[in-house]
C-alpha cells in the first residue's frame, strides 16, 4: 500500500492492505475488515460528539413556562402591567418564543420574594418625621 493510501486508511487497516499476495477470499476479508474499521471509527466519532449531552430530552430540567393568563394566578396583576413591566424592564424574567411570551414559574416566585415587605421594616420610601 502506498504512503498516500496509508494516510487515509483507518487505524488497524493499513497492515491488511500491505499483503499483495492475498487471493480473492483474502481480499474480501480485507474489505470486510475495512468496513468494520470504518464503522467502528464513525461510531467512535459519533460517541465523542455526544459526550456530555443528555441521552434524551426528558432528562433535561426545563423550567415550567406559564402564559400570561397562568402567570396571573401567581402574580394577580393586569395584562397591561405585564406588558409595561416587560417594556420598562422592571418585571419578572420572561421567555419570548416567536411572538409568544412565557414566564418561568421560578422567575415569578423570585420576583414576588424580592418585592415582599416585612412589617416593621418599612418599604424604604417613607422618611421618619
Amino acid at each position: 500500500m502506498g504512503v498516500e493510501a496509508q494516510r487515509f486508511a483507518p487505524p488497524g487497516v493499513a497492515g491488511f492492505l500491505d499483503k499483495s499476495s492475498a487471493g480473492v477470499r483474502g481480499k474480501s476479508r480485507v474489505l470486510a475488515s475495512i468496513a468494520r474499521a470504518l464503522a467502528r471509527s464513525s461510531r467512535e466519532r459519533a460517541d465523542r460528539h455526544l459526550i456530555g449531552r443528555p441521552q434524551n430530552l426528558r432528562s433535561c430540567e426545563m423550567p415550567e413556562l406559564l402564559t400570561i393568563a397562568q402567570a396571573q394566578s401567581i402574580l394577580p396583576l393586569s395584562r397591561a402591567w405585564y406588558a409595561k413591566a416587560r417594556c420598562h424592564g422592571t418585571g419578572p424574567e420572561y421567555v419570548k418564543i416567536g411572538s409568544r411570551i412565557f414566564y418561568p414559574r421560578e422567575a415569578l416566585l423570585r420576583f414576588a420574594e424580592r418585592h415582599t415587605v416585612k412589617p416593621g421594616e418599612g418599604d424604604g420610601q417613607r422618611e421618619a418625621a
